[in-house]
């Protein structure tokens, strides 16, 4: 009956820390979905749900480690069984119906764009936090108690066990969660796993509390089970020790953010971007815990240095190329590495699970006794919160500057913990690669004292270090070097204003971009300060539709993106021009009292800007009891799609139904889909499928004799009135006739291709990929 015993609990223990683990990081992004459009889709959501739930997990260790230090089961069990009852309580309060559920109601949708990050992590706490905290003591307390049970045998496989279930956890969710369940149903299944869980728990620990002659957690890596004498305790780890327990995965955790940031900032805000770094980084974690010989210093640091090297390479590419061909004469492109972003997301995804290998491994390879294990993942949280901390809140926070002073400010105004994490990262790999081959040593020459080959070998390595340390200095170094006027960061992401052709009168102005990506320009020359410019000039899509959508009176017209403001240069006397735009720092430069752009100040139309999430505010709008139908929109303007990471939120079904809701019959809606890798035309033909919709792609090329105030652009017309598409169809085959070839307009041809339909609750994004190179404008809509 004892072995059976024995065996039952083995298998509870085991059963409990895979489902803990499960519920631990499944709602990790499901959350974040649920409020992901609440926030303008900004890939900082995600940062500042890592950040919370990094520190939730460091006090759940803590907590762990605290109630494991009680001792007696018994003790235990009068403080855990009280939190885990609180837990069901707080998901019944926060839950609908009397039924448990995660799921924020419309009361926690934001009124603006401020305070994004406190209103994200109280949201976070009510909804989520306790039951979040039990879930995060759950695989420390479940080894201890294991440990305590068995104290001839390991817990650690626990811990791999557990990552594995944290695993299964997020590449369940992309794949058969998102697709299967609504919103609702996915927090009311998750609430209801909790609940079981909680009852998993409470039984481990009476079954432990119950078993007679109960011991203590024996301070000891191994203990024989016939030994009846008191072991030695396991030695106290040095501060040297728990320093490498703190930095170790605090650089992992830095990494980990900056990687998935990087990538969110160049495609989408979509779970899988958030999923497939957080799988890898985790993945490292099984494969160093689950077994030592995994890891191996010799082999993984020197795949790790080259990597980091290797993304260096990508970031000084142009330069790179110049010096190569005037050294030998020859041409050389780095374009299939910096040109794919298909090759760019798997190299940085490579490089971060080779660096995370590295981190974890060293990390694995200086874990303590059994007895301190839980001291030993409380330091391990502790650093994983850091790199949180520093992503998420110090990094922002230091690059929040108005204007530049110093190449210090210009660094720290930038993305620059990716610079600093590459950086690190390769200290690191080039250490253990230089000063932890202890293989080498079987190949050395001894001559006297000295071992030559190794020696040599070493400071050859060294040398090699500190040159590949240089060059990937200077890298990280030219690409954050800025020659702006100003440099915004905040929670939305990266504005930078720069001044260009101060030189030459016609095309001097300032330049507005987003990221890398540019969002506006305005000419500084007298009557050219209000000239519409680069996306947005008269035989762009959303010009084409100012000018001839009711020209004999005012129109309405929402646009959702500030920008820089140019289509207030649409606007004639009489229009009023509603903006929406979520992120501040846009508006302090390019609103009605903008300090560099100043279309809305000197606009004929009647210009308003309303701070906030678009979709959100016009649901808020829509929703007022004072709401009137001559209050919509003759049309609404769609730009916020043309940077490199797109709110998806804005292009799904939903809130289409929204756009159409808020426009006048026959009006406009304008869907500006300039993108280098992202193609929406199927997706915006999705939205319109069996609908009375009728859609006109309009394409303008960039025919100027050079500037930033020209530039190539796609817009899609939605409108129910078709005569008004046949007549800008029918302008623009006018023009093309008299020699004007700037813009065409056709109806989207797709090839035998099926429309693709978003929705709240899944968006395929590898649907839509391309290449920069597949569009061609030469060619476009013959």
């Amino acid at each position: 009956m004892s072995n059976r015993n024995s065996a039952n609990f083995a298998w509870m223990s085991a059963l409990t820390i895979l489902l803990g683990s499960f519920l631990l990081f499944q709602v990790q992004p499901m959350i974040s979905k649920m409020i992901l459009p609440w926030f303008g889709g900004s890939p900082a959501v995600w940062t500042t749900c890592m950040l919370f739930f990094q520190v939730t997990l460091l006090a759940g260790y803590a907590y762990a480690d605290v109630l494991v230090a009680l001792k007696q089961p018994s003790r235990q069990l009068r403080v855990h069984l009280p939190l885990l009852v609180l837990a069901v309580v707080a998901l019944l309060v926060t839950g609908t119906s009397g039924l448990p559920n995660i799921v924020p109601g419309d009361s926690w949708k934001p009124t603006d764009g401020s305070m994004a990050i406190q209103r994200i992590l109280l949201l976070l706490l009510v909804h989520v936090g306790i039951p979040y905290l039990v879930l995060a003591a759950n695989a420390p307390l479940v080894q201890a108690w294991f440990a305590r049970r068995y104290p001839d045998r390991s817990p650690y496989r626990l811990y791999a066990l557990s990552n594995v279930g944290s695993l299964g956890a997020l590449l369940s969710y992309p794949f058969l969660v998102e697709p299967l369940f609504a919103t609702d149903g996915q927090g009311a299944v998750w609430s209801g796993a909790f609940c079981l869980y909680a009852l998993c728990s409470a039984v481990l620990l009476l079954n432990l509390a119950r078993l007679p002659g109960s011991h203590e957690l024996l301070q000891s890596d191994e203990v024989d089970a016939s030994e009846t004498s008191v072991p030695e305790a396991a030695p106290v780890p040095s501060w040297g020790t728990r320093l490498t327990w703190l930095m170790l995965p605090a650089l992992g955790s830095v990494m980990l953010l900056a990687v998935t940031n990087h990538l969110c900032q160049d495609v989408a805000v979509v779970p899988f971007f958030w999923i497939v770094p957080l799988s890898l980084y985790l993945l490292t974690f099984i494969i160093c815990f689950d077994r030592e010989q995994w890891y191996s210093g010799r082999w993984w640091a020197p795949l790790a240095a080259v990597a980091v090297l290797f993304v260096s390479l990508g970031m000084v590419d142009k330069e790179v190329e110049g010096a190569f061909s005037s050294f030998t004469g020859m041409d050389f492109s780095l374009d299939a590495l910096t040109d794919s972003i298909q090759v760019q997301t798997g190299v940085y995804l490579a490089m971060l699970f080779l660096v995370c290998m590295v981190c974890h491994g060293e990390l694995v390879s200086r874990k303590p006794a059994a007895g301190r294990l839980t001291s030993f993942y409380l330091m391990v949280a502790a650093g994983g919160a850091i790199g949180g901390a520093f992503v998420a809140l110090i990094c922002p926070a230091l690059g929040d500057t108005v204007a530049l002073g110093s190449p210090f400010r210009k660094i720290l105004s930038s993305y620059f913990e990716l610079n600093f994490g590459l950086l690190a990262s390769l200290c690191l790999a080039l250490s253990v690669t230089c000063f932890g081959w202890r293989w080498l040593e079987g190949w050395s020459l001894s001559i006297g004292n000295m071992n030559v080959w190794r020696q040599l070998l070493k400071l050859s390595c060294a040398q090699l270090g500190l040159g590949a340390i240089a060059f990937a200095t200077w890298a990280q170094v030219t690409d954050l070097e800025s020659y702006s006027l100003v440099i915004k960061r905040n929670f939305y992401g990266k504005l930078t204003v720069s001044e260009n052709y101060s030189e030459d009168p016609g095309y001097h102005g300032f330049a507005l971009y987003n990221g890398n990506i540019l969002h506006g320009y305005q000419l500084q020359q007298g009557a050219k300060r209000n000239e519409p410019t680069t996306y947005y000039e008269r035989t762009s899509g959303i010009g084409l539709a100012m000018d001839l959508l009711a020209p004999d009176r005012a129109k309405r017209v929402g646009v959702v993106g500030l920008g820089a403001g140019t289509i207030a240069a649409l606007g004639s006397e009489g229009d009023e021009i509603r903006f929406y735009e979520i992120n501040p720092a846009v508006i302090s430069l390019s609103g009605v009292h903008g300090v560099y752009f100043t279309f809305l100040k000197e606009s004929a139309a009647t210009c308003e800007v309303v701070l906030g999430d678009a979709r959100v505010q016009m649901e808020r709008e829509l929703a007022d009891e004072k709401f009137r139908p001559e209050q919509c929109y003759d049309i609404i303007a769609l730009d916020a799609f043309s940077s490199d990471a797109i709110p998806a939120h804005l292009i799904t079904a939903e809130a289409f139904k929204v756009y159409s809701q808020y426009t006048k019959p026959g009006g406009v809606v304008a869907f500006h889909i300039s993108n280098r890798y992202i193609d929406l035309v199927p997706v915006v033909m999705g939205l319109i499928e069996n609908t009375d919709w009728r859609p006109l792609l309009i394409e303008h090329f960039d025919v100027g004799n050079g500037g930033l105030h020209t530039a190539s652009s796609d817009w899609i017309l939605l409108s129910r009135d078709t005569a008004l598409l046949d007549e800008i169809q029918a302008y623009l085959q006018q023009r093309r006739e008299l020699g004007d070839r700037s813009s065409i307009g056709y109806v989207p041809d797709m090839q035998g291709q099926p429309p693709i339909r978003w929705t709240d609750r899944f968006s395929n994004l590898f649907q839509v990929l391309h290449s920069p190179d597949d569009y061609n404008p030469e060619t476009a809509g013959r």
